[in-house]
C-alpha cells in the first residue's frame, strides 16, 4: 500500500495541544484525524491503518501501557496500537521512555523532545505558567519574596530568571557543587539540599523541579502555612501531597503546565518542529 504522509496522518490522546495541533494541521491542508481514546475501535484500526505518520502526545504514555491521554474513559493499549499500525508508518511522539520505544522497536521513530530548541521552548512556557499559578494562589507583590527553587536544569533557570525579573529574591538548592557555582555566578544565593529542612522556615514559595524526594516529610513540616509549593517535577516528583496539610505550605500539582495553559503556542512549537518529518 502506497502511503503519502501528508494525507494520511493520525493524532493519537493527548491533551489540548494534541487537538491545537490538528487545527494546526489542518490549517496547512494535510489530511489529519484526530483519536482522543479508544472508544471506537473500528474507527481507529482503519485510520491507524493507513495511516502514513502517527503522532502521539507528551509524553507518549505515563505507565509505559497506553498512550497518554486526558479522557481516560477508554484508553488506547501500546499493545493493541502495535498490532494496527501499518509496518511502513513513522510515528513521532515526545519523551519516549525505554519502555515506548521497545513497543516501537520495528518502526521509524522521531521524539521531538530530542530537540533542543523545542525542549528550551516548552521549559519556557513551563515557567511562565508557574509565573501565573504564584499570581493565582498568592496575595503577596513577588518583590522582596524568598523564592526556593530546587536544582537548576532548565524550567528551575527559567523560572529564576522570570522571578528575579521581577524582584524576587532566588534561593537554588542543588546537589551538584557545579550548578551551585553557575547559579551564583548568576547572582542567585544557593544551598545545599541537605540545607533544606533548616531553612525551609523563611521561605514564601517553594519550587520544586527535581524528580526526586528533596522535600521530605520533616521539611515540608517546617514551612509556612501561608507559603506556597508548587510540584514542577515528574514523577516520583519532589514531594509527597500526603506530607501537606492546612498548617504546611500550600501544594500544588502543576505537570505539563504547557498543555494546561498554553496549548496553541505549544502545538505551534511541536509543528515547527516535526513539519518537515510529516
Amino acid at each position: 500500500m502506497f502511503l503519502d504522509r501528508t494525507k494520511n496522518i493520525v493524532i493519537l490522546g493527548g491533551d489540548k495541544r494534541q487537538i491545537e495541533l490538528y487545527n494546526i494541521l489542518k490549517e496547512h491542508d494535510l489530511g489529519v484525524e484526530h483519536i482522543q481514546d479508544g472508544n471506537d475501535l473500528k474507527k481507529r484500526k482503519k485510520l491507524v491503518s493507513e495511516a502514513g505518520t502517527i503522532i502521539l502526545p507528551i509524553p507518549v504514555s505515563k505507565n509505559g501501557k497506553t498512550v497518554f491521554s486526558l479522557n481516560t474513559a477508554e484508553p488506547i493499549r501500546l499493545s493493541d496500537l502495535k498490532k494496527q499500525i501499518n509496518d511502513k508508518a513513522k510515528i513521532i511522539g515526545g519523551n519516549f521512555s525505554e519502555k515506548t520505544k521497545a513497543v516501537f522497536k520495528n518502526y521509524e521513530i522521531y521524539d521531538f523532545c530530542s530537540d533542543e530548541a523545542l525542549v528550551l521552548k516548552n521549559a519556557y512556557l513551563t515557567a511562565q505558567a508557574a509565573l501565573q499559578i504564584i499570581f493565582e494562589n498568592r496575595d503577596c507583590f513577588i518583590n522582596s519574596q524568598k523564592v526556593l527553587i530546587s536544582g537548576f536544569g532548565r524550567v528551575s533557570q527559567l523560572c529564576a530568571l522570570l522571578l528575579s525579573s521581577l524582584g524576587a529574591n532566588i534561593y537554588i538548592a542543588a546537589r551538584s557543587a557545579e550548578q551551585r557555582a553557575k547559579a551564583q555566578c548568576l547572582g542567585y544565593k544557593t544551598l545545599e539540599i541537605s540545607d533544606i529542612e533548616k531553612t525551609v522556615f523563611h521561605f514564601d514559595i517553594i519550587i520544586s523541579t527535581v524528580p526526586f524526594n528533596v522535600f521530605s516529610h520533616d521539611a515540608i513540616n517546617k514551612t509556612r502555612k501561608n507559603s506556597l509549593f508548587i510540584e514542577l517535577a515528574s514523577a516520583p516528583y519532589g514531594s509527597d501531597e500526603k506530607f501537606f496539610n492546612d498548617e504546611t505550605a500550600k501544594y500544588i500539582f502543576a505537570p505539563s503546565l504547557p498543555g494546561r495553559y498554553y496549548p496553541e503556542t505549544s502545538a505551534r512549537i511541536i509543528y515547527k518542529t516535526i513539519k518537515n518529518l510529516i
